[in-house]
């Protein structure tokens, strides 16, 4: 009734049937009316009828009568629920409704009953059910026994009416025993997914306090047309007392300005593989989904793109980055509505002359937590750019791929090879290409 016109916004009184197959649905019983509603509620086979009337009136969503089957027909029939009025009235105006009224029938599947969170359907919730959930969620092709399984529900896990980045969280965290506010792993029926979200005791609490910022800024604010430039996807949840958990994105940059190079996930523990649809990348498009139910604080590193500027000297690009899903560790909370996204503009310049010889350095030097290394290439060859300790072992490989004549720029985020925090103190930067060799000191303070 929410869309119903005052005065008759609140319904009065109604006569309805309801008919099914009964060879495929056999009907078990019914609530008897709802609502504050009284009358008749009479069966036959495979037809309910109801006649039901309230003085007061009912507005809103009206839950009138439930009606409870047994499914008696093979596993993959179909069956419609055909509901019809032969009478309709508001309360108060018993103004006629059935010049307004629209009747939505809902086709019925008829599948077996199985585990919620149970995607791939093998009778197990793990690991692989969330990596399908993050496909799912980003556009890859599925099988379709594993669509068929989403579209009726079994991976809708919180009940919110979607299968994304926030059920895959949910999903991880069951598999590695953290508690979950929902019936994962517990037999479900599947309910029609349009109405899963008013059949949830456990909704998704949404975030309160505590700004969260995402930046697509470039490493550089510039980049020189025909070279490339680094733009990490950060996440900043310093100021929230949430833990990043999950996250379902979009970036979009015009191609004519920037030509995608390559991608690598984030930086930070938990988030080193995400899963990525990058079939549009020629249109400037890439959906980027990941879930980690132990969660990220501080300034998190989700995603690292590099670009070659391609546009003319003087233009302007940008990497937009649109989030469909933001659900914090543990606690599974919304916080899309703590979200505030700031795109990074990039300047295109003309090209420098190309580099008549070998360099590199860093900056800032000291530093704390990471550095930008520039390096230049006179001629084409094979780099390797490598981080020592002071004991001589490797902390990291940098670079180690053919490369052609230019200026490069990189970041060292003070990690070992693993993804683990370096301790602080010197450590030595190594560049070969060719008969080039050159030993930089860098200090890490913490």
């Amino acid at each position: 009734m929410t869309r119903a016109a005052l005065p008759n916004n609140l319904l009065g009184s109604f006569d309805g049937t309801l008919s099914w197959n009964p060879g495929l649905l056999q009907y078990t019983g019914n609530s008897g009316l709802l609502s504050g509603f009284s009358g008749p509620v009479n069966s036959a086979s495979g037809q309910v009828t109801f006649s039901g009337a309230n003085p007061n009136g009912a507005g809103g969503i009206v839950n009138i009568l439930d009606v409870y089957f047994d499914v008696i027909g093979p596993i993959g029939s179909l069956d419609t629920l055909d509901l019809d009025f032969s009478s309709m009235a508001a309360a108060s105006t018993s103004t006629n409704l059935l010049e307004i009224l629209t009747l939505k029938d809902k086709p019925v599947a008829l599948i077996e009953e199985g585990l919620l969170g149970d995607v791939t359907g093998d009778d197990l919730v793990n690991s692989t059910d969330a990596l399908v959930m993050l496909s799912y969620d980003v556009g890859t092709a599925l099988p379709q026994a594993f669509l068929n399984r989403i579209t009726y529900g079994f991976g809708d896990v919180n009940f919110s009416g979607a299968t994304n980045s926030t059920d895959a969280l949910i999903v991880l965290s069951y598999d590695v025993g953290i508690p979950v506010p929902f019936p994962v792993g517990q037999l479900f029926c599947p309910p029609a997914p349009t109405f899963a979200p008013l059949l949830s005791s456990a909704k998704l609490p949404a975030g309160t306090g505590g700004e969260i910022i995402v930046s697509s800024l470039p490493v550089k604010g510039e980049a020189v047309t025909g070279n490339v430039i680094d733009v990490p996807l950060l996440i900043d949840m310093s100021r929230s007392p949430e833990k990043l958990g999950s996250f379902t994105v979009a970036l979009e940059w015009n191609p004519a300005m920037l030509q995608l190079v390559k991608y690598t996930g984030g930086s930070a523990e938990g988030f080193e593989t995400p899963v990525v649809n990058d079939l549009d990348v020629k249109n400037g498009k890439l959906t980027v989904a990941n879930a980690n139910p132990y969660g990220a604080v501080g300034i998190v590193n989700i995603l690292n793109l590099q670009f070659k500027a391609v546009g003319e000297p003087g233009a302007a690009a940008s990497v937009s980055a649109s989030f469909s899903a933001l659900a914090a560790a543990e606690t599974f909370t919304d916080l899309l509505p703590s979200l505030e996204v700031s795109e990074g503009i990039i300047a295109l310049r003309a090209e420098e002359a190309q580099p008549q010889t070998y360099a590199i350095e860093s900056f800032p030097n000291p530093f704390n937590p990471s550095t930008e290394i520039r390096y230049q290439l006179p001629e084409a060859g094979l780099v390797e750019i490598v981080l020592y300790n002071v004991l001589g072992q490797k902390v990291q490989t940098l670079v180690n791929e053919h490369q052609q004549p230019g200026n490069y720029l990189i970041r060292w985020e003070g990690k070992n090879e693993l993804g683990q925090t370096a301790p602080s103190g010197m450590y030595f930067l190594r560049m070969s290409a060719g008969k080039f060799v050159a030993e930089r000191k860098l200090l890490l303070l913490k």
